[in-house]
């Protein structure tokens, strides 16, 4: 029998000149994926970063998104009942024929400027939430803790710039829509990445950053965030109208009384409150789909960028 030219199962290990490699995971990196899997493996990895992270997210979200919606609800139906109030007559006093006008802006003045600070506070609100998704999608993805109070922590302090960001961008959408809509929607298409962008690499200028990667593959990536806007708008349709039929709002009625033609049967505005509050409870899940859309293709375009990142450097960037 021959003997084996060493002990053991494994060489010997030289004195000098070698080091034990590191343990690396085996398959494509889960954020980032591979090079050339394309569309095929863009989907893979979102629907893996919802499969790991679906339930914490959805839960972050509701809290986020379901707090502000009741509030916004009960103020908006306080509104609304302050219009009723306001009784406008058919022929109005030749005397004094602004004198209702006056009335009415008096009754709800304080209460839309109210109701703008609290869509202000709602805006920063949901941008945490959009932070705190993102990043405990990028850290489930690797395996991480998730360390719900070291997320919260994150997620307060860069929800704050993102905020602004956000502000920044739907201004320059809504001035690009005014340019025959086209403007609006690349505009909006080119920035969508501020998120991600502003979670795993501060100090850099969001929106700048954005259009870089967004133009580094420009065509397959702008068809992904169609493909996750698309879905997301016909699952909102369906919710509404599903909700509408369910809860038996007259919207003409409603309508008509935001109008003053008409006014509107209490019945009505509590219809409308529920159907909003109800209406957002069921938008998050869907909205953490486009998170897990959104963080899959920035990861891809971060692997296939100079500094050729990895899903264990989105991770360490978002500690």
């Amino acid at each position: 029998m021959t003997e084996p030219p060493y002990p053991g199962d494994q060489p010997p290990v030289p004195e000098y000149g070698w080091t034990v490699p590191t343990s690396a995971p085996l398959g494509p990196d889960p954020l980032t994926g591979m090079p050339g899997d394309g569309f095929e493996g863009w989907v893979r990895r979102t629907i893996a970063l919802c499969r790991r992270s679906f339930g914490p997210a959805v839960l972050v979200g509701l809290v986020a998104y379901l707090v502000p919606a009741v509030v916004t609800a009960v103020l908006t139906a306080v509104v609304m009942h302050r219009l009723n109030a306001v009784v406008v007559p058919a022929q109005p006093d030749p005397h004094n024929p602004f004198g209702p006008l006056k009335d009415m802006a008096r009754s709800v003045a304080g209460w839309y400027a109210l109701l703008l600070l609290v869509a202000v506070a709602v805006g920063y609100v949901q941008s945490v939430a959009w932070v705190a998704v993102t990043r405990l999608m990028a850290r489930d993805a690797l395996g991480e803790p998730r360390e719900l109070a070291d997320t919260v922590r994150f997620a307060l302090r860069r929800g704050l710039p993102l905020w602004g960001w956000y502000v920044l961008v739907y201004l320059c959408v809504v001035v690009g829509l005014c340019f025959c809509v086209l403007p609006g929607i690349y505009l909006a298409v080119a920035m969508s990445l501020i998120t991600p962008v502003v979670v795993f690499e501060r100090g850099q200028p969001a929106i700048t950053r954005s259009f870089r990667l967004m133009h580094a593959n420009f065509w397959p990536s702008t068809g992904r965030l169609l493909l996750l806007g698309l879905c997301y708008g016909v699952y909102s349709m369906i919710i509404g109208a599903v909700l509408n039929a369910a809860t038996g709002v007259s919207t003409t009625s409603f309508n008509a009384g935001l109008q003053g033609q008409t006014r509107i049967p209490e019945s009505s505005m509590l219809a409308q409150v529920l159907v909003g509050v109800l209406d957002t409870a069921l938008a998050v899940p869907a909205t953490v789909v486009v998170i897990a859309g959104i963080l899959a293709l920035y990861a891809e375009l971060r692997g296939r960028d100079g500094d050729l990142v990895t899903g264990a450097d989105l991770a360490a960037a978002a500690a």
